[in-house]
């Protein structure tokens, strides 16, 4: 029969026997809380980052200029977003390097502004050169036709296939003219001498030329071929 002081002292023994629960150490919790709150801040950044992206998408809302310089920054994760949503790589610069960047495209548009300016300034200048040149091509030219119509009037009788020659040489020549360049000559030649010319002109290049004359110069030029046909026989 068992004795009954024993029963405490075998109870004792058996509740020391049985195993305590093994307690955590305080840095194992830490890091557990550390990781978790890491996860739920990138969870969180995500979720944020698909609803921007369906804004921009759609959009409702342009965040490229306020987010583009922040995602090149995010601890870890801050490159290979920047990489997948094609981000440029300006945006993974500091300020300093941003600004280095800036300048310098601003030196090139200044180098590319002052190239072009000077071309056409040489383009302008050349246009000039040739406008001077044709200038000179028809003064020479007014001169000329001039003489040549001066002539033909002095010209005697006794010399009609000369005269005539002339005539048609001079008749040609404005008729290859344009009638801006013939209204100018004529306009400094004597009236007898436009007039006679005039009157040889085909009808349509005559009232081409009349057209792009002086309205007073080219209503007596017309007054006076008017005239010129009446005493015709």
């Amino acid at each position: 029969m068992a004795d009954p002081k024993e029963t405490p002292r075998e109870e004792g023994v058996a509740e020391e026997a049985a195993p305590r629960p093994k307690k955590e150490p305080k840095g194992a919790k830490k890091g557990k809380g550390k990781r978790r709150g890491c996860g739920l801040f990138l969870l969180s950044f995500l979720m944020l980052l698909g609803l921007a992206a369906g804004l921009q998408v759609s959009g409702a809302l342009d965040l490229r200029t306020a987010a583009y310089p922040l995602i090149p920054r995010i601890p870890g994760v801050g490159p290979a977003l920047t990489r997948a949503l094609g981000i440029p790589e300006v945006y993974a610069l500091s300020s300093q390097e941003r600004r280095a960047l800036e300048l310098q495209a601003t030196q090139a548009n200044l180098a590319d502004l002052k190239k072009r300016t000077e071309a056409e300034r040489k383009g302008v200048e050349a246009l000039s050169r040739d406008l001077n040149l044709r200038e000179q091509d028809v003064a020479k030219l007014q001169e000329e036709l001039s003489r040549r119509l001066k002539e033909l009037v002095r010209s005697d009788d006794t010399q009609p296939t000369t005269s005539t020659k002339g005539i048609e040489d001079l008749l040609q020549t404005y008729q290859d003219m344009s009638p801006r360049n013939a209204a100018q000559i004529l306009e400094k030649v004597d009236e007898g001498l436009a007039v006679a010319l005039l009157a040889a002109l085909p009808q349509d290049q005559t009232a081409k030329i009349l057209g792009r004359m002086d309205a007073t110069r080219a209503a007596r030029l017309t007054e006076r071929l008017s005239e010129r046909t009446k005493k015709q026989p």
